[in-house]
């Protein structure tokens, strides 16, 4: 249980993901193949501004997804099957440390088919994504 004294974070992060599905009105199980956290804020009003500019810079609009078998892509806005392998941005409440968070709640603002897998800007001197 988190303290109230507790330093809370936001986190945005893209995760490559695709999910499991025994039926459609079932729970998946979702395997998550990587994740690279985009940037942490220390409120939620400065996560949904990052969010908002980031999903801008793509191209790509809100559609927060839920887990479902059958989603929109935000910058196609065509549907695509959860099962196959694909790009969703998730935007988590955190405490705890960065080693060992404690997620609070997590949602998904967009998904993207694999026809729209988005290409973050790379910092050239490293290779890494740049963090905005």
């Amino acid at each position: 249980m988190t303290d109230s004294t507790e330093d809370i974070r936001w986190v945005i992060c893209e995760e490559t993901q695709q999910c499991l599905w025994d039926s459609p009105e079932s729970i998946p199980e979702v395997d998550i193949a990587g994740a690279t956290v985009i940037d942490t804020y220390g409120t939620e009003e400065q996560a949904m501004d990052a969010l908002k500019a980031y999903l801008s810079r793509l191209g790509a609009t809100f559609t927060w997804a839920d887990v479902l078998p059958i989603e929109t892509c935000a910058i196609c806005r065509k549907d695509f099957n959860t099962v196959d392998w694909h790009i969703a941005i998730v935007l988590s409440e955190e405490a705890g440390t960065e080693e060992n968070p404690e997620i609070l709640d997590a949602t998904y603002p967009a998904r993207f088919c694999t026809n729209c897998v988005p290409c973050k800007p790379r910092d050239d001197s490293t290779g890494a994504a740049k963090v905005h």
